[in-house]
């Protein structure tokens, strides 16, 4: 009976800290989104594009220039702020999608979510 007594204890002498390890890193497990900058700067160039294909006067040029810029602004100073709410929403670490060569499935694309805390 012995010898099973101390296989016993081996075997749980193993697996015991390999499945606290494996608790451990599901629980810390680094979660990963990404968004498309890119795609939200186009998308307001192509808005001010289209708008700058129907101006008339010089008037309406300046009114143009000026409410592009107005907009850029707008979108520099509420950046840092949706970032920073969509990450403590997500809790994980938000990564450009040009800086990702390759994503896993799980992977979320939070691009949709900071154009709407955007306003865009």
């Amino acid at each position: 009976m012995k010898p099973y007594f101390s296989q016993a204890l081996t075997a749980i002498a193993v697996a015991l800290p390999m499945a606290l390890l494996a608790v451990h890193q599901a629980r810390h497990a680094q979660r990963i989104a990404v968004i498309d900058l890119a795609a939200l700067v186009r998308a307001q160039e192509a808005k001010f594009n289209e708008a700058a294909t129907r101006v008339q006067s010089d008037q309406d040029r300046q009114a143009l220039v000026q409410a592009a810029s107005a907009a850029g602004n707008d979108f520099a100073r509420k950046l840092p702020g949706a970032l920073a709410d969509l990450q403590r929403d997500c809790a994980c670490t938000i990564l450009d999608r040009s800086a990702v060569l390759a994503e896993r499935a799980e992977v979320a694309d939070l691009t949709a979510q900071l154009r709407a805390k955007l306003g865009l």
